[in-house]
């Protein structure tokens, strides 16, 4: 706990220092959702890559579009768990214990992220990453649901589109009215 911990502050302290941060991404990647990991170490990790995506500061980063990436493709696949409970896809089933924290680090990285480029670009690419997040979100249900003929209702599908929600709203509102 306390090296991930340390680990997350060294790659906020020095986020100028690409391959110091990439390091540390890379060392999170290898630890996050192994199957002997610990299911809250698993979400102190979501919980530093997220510090560490709201402290880069350029718009074309890797280590934010790496985070961000591993987010969106760790939420669907825990979304597609959830859907389908019955196919026993034991990485999928991986993903659903951090899903919530990573909702959070999401939320965190909407509320918080530093956009000191021109025109906002970098919450306009949030934007579009979220608005992705969401639109594969019901995709994967829409798509698990006909192809299992599953007699489950949309409705019940909505919710995990739902946590999506919070998370548009609070980076729609800093968004500047055009």
């Amino acid at each position: 706990k306390n090296t991930i911990l340390t680990l997350g502050h060294i790659a906020v302290a020095l986020r100028h220092e690409e391959k110091v941060t990439e390091n540390i991404l890379i060392f999170f990647q290898q630890k996050f959702c192994r199957s002997h990991s610990n299911p809250d170490m698993d979400r102190l990790i979501v919980d530093q890559m997220g510090c560490m995506a709201i402290a880069r500061t350029d718009n074309e980063d890797k280590v934010y579009e790496d985070i961000m990436k591993l987010f969106c493709e760790t939420t669907v696949e825990a979304s597609h768990s959830v859907y389908n409970s019955t196919t026993g896809e034991t990485k999928r089933q991986e993903y659903s214990h951090v899903s919530g924290a990573i909702i959070n680090a999401l939320a965190n990285v909407a509320a918080n992220m530093i956009d000191s480029t021109e025109n906002g670009a970098r919450t306009a690419d949030l934007l579009v990453k979220l608005l992705e997040l969401f639109v594969n979100l019901g995709l994967e249900g829409k798509r698990t649901l006909d192809k299992n003929q599953s007699h489950m209702r949309a409705n019940s599908c909505a919710g995990n589109l739902g946590v999506l929600i919070p998370v548009i709203a609070i980076l729609v509102r800093r968004i500047a009215p055009m």
